[in-house]
C-alpha cells in the first residue's frame, strides 16, 4: 500500500500542469456534483409527482364547484317559482280565457319572470310546462307540457333531481335543465320548470384541458368529449376505449347527475419550475466548488501569471528581462529561454530601425525625382504652346515665372519648408497657367497668418496643381477656376486645393481613396492622375508624423483635394534645417 501511494504521489508531482489541474478539478467538483445532482433530481421527480396529481384533481374539483354553483342558480329559479303560491295556483287552475286568470298573469306570474330573469341574465329562456292542459297560455312563460317531446322522453321526475339535454343551435350548444314543480302543499307535481343557457355559461370552466390531455363529460348512457376551440369549449364524439392515459381523476356533479373524468399523462419534468430550483441550487454549488478550485488554481499558477503579465506589459515596448529565481522546473525553464530570446530580439530591433531609417531616406529622395521631371514636361509645353502662337511678350512674362518656379524646384535641397513660401509657389504656378489661358481661368489663393512660418513637405502642392489642369479642365469651353485656402485648425494646417471641373466618378474616387491608404493591389495599372497624389501622400506622411496626409472629396461641381499637415509631429523625419537655403 506504501509502495502505490509513493508510486501515485511521484506520478502526480510529475504530471504537466494541465493534467495535474484538470485532474483536482474532477475530483473535487465533477464528481460530488455528479452524485449529489443524480440523488437531489431523483427526489425532486417523486416529489413533483405526487404534487402533479394533487394540483390536478384540484383544478377538475375547483372548476366542478363552479359548475355546481351555476346548477344552484338554476335550483334558485325554480324554489322562487315554488315557494310564489299565487304562481303555483295559476299554473295549476288558470289561464289566460279567464278575467281573474289575466290579472293574476300580469299581478303574479310575468313579475315573477322578470324578476328572476333580471338576477340571472346568463340564462337564455325561463319558461314552466304545464302538467293540465289549458286551453290559452301565454306563447313565452307558461306552456303546456304536453307539447314538449322532450319532457315525454325524461318523465318521470323526483323533486331534488334535474333533467339535462343538450341541444345544437347554429354553432352553439344549449343546455336545458328541467326541474318538476309542486303545487303548495308539495304532494303533487303540477309542471317543470325550465331554464336554458349557453354550453359555455354552464361548463365554462372547464377550460383547463392541455395538450395531450381528456375530459370526458358522462351524463346517462352517453359520454362526450369536451373539446376547445377559440376560447369556447363544445361537446365531440368521444374517443374509442383503447385509448391510453397514464393518470385518471374523476368528480361527479350531483346536481345535474353528470360525471366528469379527466385523464392527462404524466408530469414533464422539465418544464417543471421546482426542477429548474434544483437546477439553479446546483449551480451556485457548482460556483462554490469553482471557487475552490479557482483558489487551488492560483495557487499552482500564480508565477505564470506574474510572467504573463511581464510580457503584456512590454508589448509594443523593448522587451524587459524577467527576473529568474533559479528554478528549473517548466516555468522556469520557459522564464530561462524567454530572457535568451527578449536580448535576441531586442537587439534585432535595433537593427531594423537603423535600416527604416535608411530606407525612408532613400524613398523620399526617389519621389522628389519622380515629380521634377514632371513639372518640367508640363511647364515647357505650355510656355512652347504660347510661342507658337506668337504671343511673346506673354511668353516673355511666362519665361521669367517659369525660371522661379524652376530656381525653387532645383535650388532648395531640404525636405520641408514653410507653409507660405510653398503657397507662394502654387500662386506662382496658377498665374503662370493664367496667362495662357487669357479670361477663361480665375484663380484665388488666402492664407491665414497663423499658417505662415509652419513646416511643410518641400514642393509638396505643384503636383495637386497640376492635376487640376491636366485632368479636371479637359474639354471645357466655360470659365474655370482654382481655389487655394490654408489656416489652422485644432493643431493642423489645412489647405484645400478647389477647382470647378469635370469632377471625379464614384468609382475613380473610391481607386484613389484605395491607393492613399496603401491598399492597392500590385497588379493594378498606376495611372498618372493618382501617382503625384500618392507620391506627395507618402512625403507628407513620412514628413509630418500623425495624423497628416491627402484627402480627396467630390464637389458638387468639381473636386477638393485636402493637404492635412501636423503642426507639432512627433517621431517624423523632421530633419528640414539640417541643410542651408543654396539660391
Amino acid at each position: 500500500m506504501r509502495r502505490w501511494k509513493k508510486k501515485f504521489g511521484d506520478k502526480l508531482r510529475d504530471m504537466p500542469l494541465f493534467r495535474k489541474m484538470m485532474f483536482f478539478y474532477i475530483m473535487l467538483l465533477c464528481i460530488p456534483a455528479a452524485i449529489m445532482g443524480a440523488f437531489y433530481v431523483g427526489t425532486l421527480v417523486k416529489r413533483l409527482d405526487g404534487e402533479y396529481d394533487k394540483s390536478k384533481a384540484e383544478v377538475l374539483e375547483q372548476a366542478c364547484l363552479a359548475v355546481d354553483h351555476i346548477s344552484s342558480q338554476v335550483e334558485y329559479c325554480r324554489n322562487s317559482f315554488q315557494y310564489n303560491s299565487m304562481f303555483l295556483q295559476y299554473v295549476s287552475s288558470y289561464d289566460l280565457t279567464t278575467g281573474e286568470g289575466v290579472q293574476m298573469w300580469l299581478q303574479y306570474v310575468k313579475p315573477a319572470f322578470d324578476q328572476i330573469k333580471t338576477a340571472n341574465p346568463g340564462f337564455t329562456n325561463i319558461c314552466v310546462w304545464r302538467g293540465e292542459t289549458k286551453e290559452s297560455n301565454d306563447p313565452r312563460y307558461v306552456l303546456n307540457a304536453e307539447e314538449n317531446e322532450e319532457l315525454d322522453q325524461n318523465l318521470p321526475m323526483k323533486y331534488t333531481s334535474k333533467q339535462l339535454v343538450f341541444e345544437t343551435e347554429e354553432e352553439n350548444i344549449v343546455c336545458r335543465i328541467y326541474q318538476e314543480l309542486y303545487n303548495v302543499n308539495g304532494f303533487h307535481g303540477i309542471g317543470y320548470v325550465e331554464v336554458d343557457c349557453d354550453f359555455n355559461t354552464l361548463f365554462g370552466t372547464m377550460r383547463f384541458v392541455g395538450d395531450k390531455e381528456l375530459l370526458l363529460l358522462t351524463y346517462g348512457e352517453q359520454t362526450w368529449r369536451v373539446c376547445e376551440k377559440d376560447g369556447a369549449i363544445y361537446l365531440c364524439e368521444a374517443p374509442e376505449e383503447d385509448t391510453v392515459f397514464q393518470n385518471h381523476a374523476s368528480r361527479k356533479l350531483e346536481k345535474l347527475d353528470v360525471t366528469m373524468d379527466y385523464y392527462y399523462p404524466n408530469l414533464s419534468v422539465l418544464g417543471n419550475s421546482s426542477l429548474w430550483n434544483g437546477v439553479i441550487a446546483a449551480l451556485l454549488l457548482f460556483a462554490f466548488f469553482s471557487i475552490v478550485y479557482y483558489i487551488f488554481y492560483i495557487s499552482i499558477t500564480k508565477r505564470i501569471t506574474r510572467f504573463s503579465e511581464h510580457m503584456q506589459q512590454s508589448e509594443g515596448k523593448k522587451m524587459e528581462l524577467y527576473q529568474e529565481n533559479g528554478s528549473r522546473d517548466e516555468i522556469g525553464a520557459m522564464i530561462h529561454s524567454y530572457n535568451e530570446t527578449a536580448s535576441r530580439v531586442n537587439a534585432l530591433n535595433e537593427e531594423v530601425i537603423q535600416k527604416v531609417r535608411l530606407a525612408n531616406h532613400a524613398r523620399y529622395y526617389a519621389m522628389q525625382s519622380q515629380i521634377q521631371p514632371h513639372f518640367l514636361y508640363n511647364t515647357l509645353e505650355n510656355i512652347d504652346m504660347l510661342v507658337e502662337l506668337g504671343e511673346n511678350e506673354k511668353a516673355s512674362r511666362m519665361m521669367n515665372l517659369f525660371g522661379k518656379i524652376l530656381r525653387y524646384n532645383l535650388s532648395y535641397q531640404r525636405k520641408m519648408i514653410t507653409v507660405e513660401k510653398e503657397i507662394q509657389h502654387a500662386e506662382d504656378y496658377l498665374k503662370l497657367y493664367s496667362y495662357r489661358m487669357r479670361d477663361d481661368f480665375e484663380y484665388r489663393v488666402e492664407m491665414e497668418p497663423t499658417c505662415a512660418e509652419v513646416e511643410c513637405p518641400y514642393c509638396m502642392m505643384q503636383p495637386v496643381v497640376e492635376n487640376c489642369f491636366k485632368h479636371a479642365f479637359r474639354y471645357q469651353d466655360r470659365v474655370l477656376w482654382v481655389h487655394i485656402h490654408a489656416w489652422c485648425e485644432n493643431g493642423y494646417v489645412i489647405i484645400d486645393v478647389e477647382d470647378n471641373g469635370t469632377g471625379i466618378t464614384a468609382e475613380r474616387l473610391e481607386e484613389i481613396h484605395r491607393r492613399l491608404a496603401g491598399k492597392a493591389e500590385e497588379t493594378e495599372e498606376k495611372e498618372s492622375t493618382s501617382v503625384g497624389l500618392y507620391n506627395v501622400n507618402e512625403r507628407v506622411q513620412l514628413l509630418c508624423g500623425l495624423g497628416s496626409g491627402i484627402f480627396v472629396e467630390p464637389l458638387d461641381q468639381g473636386c477638393r483635394v485636402r493637404l492635412k499637415i501636423n503642426m507639432y509631429p512627433k517621431g517624423a523625419e523632421r530633419n528640414g534645417n539640417e541643410n542651408t537655403d543654396r539660391r
